[in-house]
């Protein structure tokens, strides 16, 4: 999810409004500054029940210098993330720095792919052609199978997400 409000960054939907699963953004006192229902997608090929979703939540809905926390819950429980780093990072409109991302061939044939792991511990590598997605990676490495193709590669810390494109080798 793009709490930014910025178009380039991600091209969810929006979500469904009805739902076994709920998020919700939180101020500090725990309450409510939005909260919206959705089902989700079933994921095809998933070893157990499990569904996935992606949309965006325009900052013009909310007042995000109240929120402190996003909840996530559905019939498997909950989780909570980020707590004042996504409030502080929000209020300040805080751009994310550039990443030092580098591509080359590697041993096996396919792209290679480098970036800081500690700044930017998640990537999602996409064909920038078709924005067929290649891969879902962490840690500041991956291997792709790439056709020579330019690939954008969108960066997160967690709150912020930055988006450039290297060229395949």
């Amino acid at each position: 999810m793009d709490l930014s409000g910025r178009r380039e960054t991600c091209t969810g939907t929006s979500p469904e409004g009805h739902g076994a699963y709920r998020i919700e953004g939180l101020d500090a006192t725990g309450a409510a500054v939005f909260s919206i229902a959705f089902e989700g997608h079933a994921i095809a090929d998933a070893r157990r029940a499990a569904r996935s979703f992606a949309f965006t939540i325009p900052l013009s809905s909310f007042d995000p210098a109240r929120l402190s926390a996003l909840r996530l819950a559905g019939p498997g429980g909950s989780a909570e993330v980020l707590g004042g780093r996504l409030a502080e990072s929000l209020r300040s409109g805080a751009v994310a720095p550039s990443a030092k991302l580098s591509a080359g061939r590697a041993a096996s044939g396919r792209t290679q792919l480098s970036w800081d792991g500690a700044t930017y511990p998640m990537a999602l590598i996409r064909d920038a052609r078709t924005g067929q997605v290649l891969s879902f990676a962490r840690g500041g490495r991956a291997e792709v199978a790439s056709t020579g193709a330019q690939l954008e590669v969108v960066l997160s810390d967690g709150v912020r997400s930055i988006s450039q494109r290297t060229q395949a080798q």
